[in-house]
């Protein structure tokens, strides 16, 4: 029982790990291809939301 529990946890880490890297690089890319200050803080308030919504 605690191996799997120990395996859980490790898949668990490395999905989460996974999401942040997923969610740095879609702010890097949002916000160079971000024609001005508007269309970037929408970019970043859409990224904010899925943050919210799957974290």
């Amino acid at each position: 029982m605690d191996a799997v529990a120990q395996q859980m946890a490790a898949a668990r880490k490395a999905l989460d790990r996974s999401f942040v890297q997923l969610l740095a690089g879609a702010i890097q890319t949002q916000a160079g291809n971000a024609a001005d200050v508007e269309e970037a803080r929408a970019s970043a308030a859409h990224l904010a939301a899925m943050l919210d919504r799957f974290a």
